[in-house]
């Protein structure tokens, strides 16, 4: 259907309207077993837990990247630290969290 009616220029028919798709629709897999209300009920709880203790423990997350980053920076060139190693696993662990707490939708 087009957006500007023309006037009609005599005897065209309009187009047939589409027709309804062969492939029928898959029904959504929803389980109401025990695991699922669990599992729903385990990631609510911590989804709460984080937030109510975001305040205080983003603090600590930052405390903490500042203390791995220094540490990374000091023993960069001491064999046997890992310590950029460690830096990055604290880093991925609270990028990890933070994308978790963020993008998780509640039913």
């Amino acid at each position: 259907m087009t957006i500007i009616q023309f006037p009609d220029r005599g005897g065209r028919k309009p187009p047939p309207p589409p027709a309804a798709p062969l492939v029928a629709e898959r029904p959504k897999n929803e389980q109401n077993g025990p695991q699922n209300v669990f599992g729903k009920f385990l990631i609510n709880v911590a989804i709460a837990l984080f937030a109510l203790t975001w305040p205080l423990s983003g603090w600590l997350v930052g405390i903490d990247l500042l203390f791995q980053f220094l540490r990374m920076l000091v023993f960069w060139s001491t064999p046997g630290t890992y310590a950029g190693w460690t830096f990055l696993f604290h880093c991925a662990v609270v990028i990890g969290l933070v994308k978790f707490f963020f993008s998780y939708k509640p039913d």
